[in-house]
């Protein structure tokens, strides 16, 4: 129901955008529902997430991103090329990383885009928010997702860097300053579920309110055994001569809940809660959190998953390179079209296998399975 509110929220501050939005979204969905009749070929992605660099100044314990090899980062001229070949279709842009506000030419980039009149959202961890808070108002950013874990010692030790929260809520409270009346941009904060301590979760939901923020949304912790990499390394090797980068490390380790009646009794009644919309993602219930954190294998019988993300979502790597399922690369977008690449053979085998349901083993760890 957040979701739904969220939506209608997003809808109501961005009417312009809404025709666009409602076509794309309906064309894909068609593009998925008839994929046999097309060939698994799809009409232009929804949402087009942009990554500038895979660089951070944190070091989130939760985070396997910051342990990929470092890619080569594009010249923004290059970039606005991309931005001119994807303009066309007019997807929702979604800028994230790495922190994309440590790319050099982060403000260059980000103006080219709302130029051309495109829905931007950025996820960021906040931490620059002081320094572009007037950039991000004043070109009406649509969206900001920032990180926030908890009070200062919880956020500051999960980040792994002494002073976040400070620079963060200092920024956040700019550009709420800067907004006023403005519907733009819309704030959502990002905070991962806290299965040591539940209870700071309801603290979130108190603190984003006074921040006037627009919603809050809390995250499971993802994971990927180390014998499902193994599988995974062996199926892209096999299929595309490529290694691992993304999904490398994603067998970091995690914290297991305590309780889990616990953590779902929180759960269950911040869904009372009025002061400010909320979303928990993914929406396991007990037997599927119970499942995901305890039992590998039985976890595939309490959640059956979904993917639509090869239909609706492109990722652009700082290299170039362009993925839909994360290091299944389709080729670089720096020096083939988009378009091409979208619907070229590796992409449509990969559509074919989803549609089938041949999930991968690192599926679980990947946002677009729970969508």
């Amino acid at each position: 129901m957040a979701n739904v509110t969220q939506k209608i929220r997003t809808a109501l501050h961005n009417p312009a955008y809404v025709p666009s939005i409602v076509w794309r979204r309906l064309s894909t969905k068609f593009s998925y529902r008839f994929s046999w009749l097309l060939k698994a070929r799809s009409s232009p992605p929804e949402t087009v997430n942009i990554y500038p660099t895979n660089r951070c100044n944190l070091k989130c314990s939760m985070c396997f991103v910051r342990l990929q090899k470092p890619e080569p980062e594009m010249e923004i001229e290059k970039w606005i090329e991309i931005i001119d070949q994807i303009k066309t279709f007019r997807p929702r842009i979604h800028l994230s990383g790495g922190e994309p506000f440590f790319y050099q030419k982060i403000s260059p980039l980000t103006t080219y885009i709302k130029q051309n009149d495109l829905f931007l959202a950025i996820t960021t961890n906040g931490t620059y928010l002081n320094e572009y808070a007037e950039e991000i108002v004043n070109m009406k950013v649509n969206r900001i997702n920032i990180s926030i874990d908890g009070p200062k010692e919880i956020h500051d030790k999960i980040r792994g860097v002494e002073g976040t929260f400070d620079r963060v809520v200092d920024g956040l409270k700019k550009v709420a300053a800067l907004r006023g009346n403005s519907r733009l941009p819309e704030i959502q904060i990002h905070s991962m579920i806290n299965f040591a301590d539940p209870g700071v979760m309801q603290w979130m939901i108190n603190f984003a309110s006074r921040l006037h923020a627009d919603a809050v949304k809390f995250l499971y912790p993802l994971f990927v055994d180390s014998e499902g990499l193994k599988n995974h390394s062996r199926f892209l090797k096999q299929t595309l001569n490529r290694d691992l980068n993304y999904w490398r490390r994603a067998d970091v380790p995690y914290v297991r809940p305590r309780d889990f009646t616990e953590t779902q009794h929180v759960l269950d009644s911040l869904k009372k809660e009025r002061h400010i919309p909320f979303e928990i993602f993914p929406s396991f219930d007990l037997d599927q959190l119970k499942a995901y954190y305890i039992g590998n294998s039985s976890f595939p019988k309490n959640y059956k998953g979904r993917c639509q993300a090869m239909w609706n979502t492109a990722t652009i790597l700082p290299s170039g390179n362009i993925e839909s399922c994360p290091d299944y690369i389709l080729g670089n977008c720096g020096k083939e079209k988009f378009i091409s690449l979208w619907n070229n053979e590796i992409m449509r085998a990969l559509r074919r296998r989803i549609k089938n349901r041949q999930f991968f083993c690192v599926c679980r760890a990947c946002c677009f399975f729970y969508q």
